[in-house]
């Protein structure tokens, strides 16, 4: 059996049921694991983690092809949005490491803006 670092602690924290009981979780814990957790998840962008997190929750209970199926659905999504462009700039183009995320948290996230990349149709046809 593979020994994991803080196991006990990540299983008790993201197995929560919302990203935002994840993050009062990591505030709550004195760890340096859940200091350096969530300084590196507050960087990320709060829309992309709410998606993933529901596409993470859904997989769990899906076959391969469902779950792979959404992972392009949710990808043309993302590229169909401001914020992977904005990642994509301030990490490879002007590399300053510093994102403006079209919303700051996820408390300002409406389940309808989640939604829209779930209900995403890619019109482009693959052969």
């Amino acid at each position: 059996k593979i020994e994991i670092k803080n196991r006990k602690e990540i299983e008790a924290i993201f197995s929560l049921g919302s990203v935002e009981d994840i993050f009062e979780a990591l505030q709550r814990s004195h760890s340096e694991f859940a200091r350096e957790t969530l300084e590196a998840l507050s960087k990320r962008s709060p829309m992309s983690l709410l998606v993933t997190f529901r596409h993470l929750k859904l997989a769990e209970k899906e076959d391969y092809d469902t779950a792979i199926a959404r992972d392009y659905q949710l990808a043309c999504a993302f590229f169909s949005k401001e914020d992977i462009y904005e990642g994509i700039r301030a990490q490879v183009i002007d590399k300053d490491r510093s994102p403006k995320w079209k919303y700051l948290s996820i408390l300002n996230i409406s389940q309808a803006d989640i939604d829209y990349y779930f209900n995403f149709v890619d019109h482009i046809e693959v052969d």
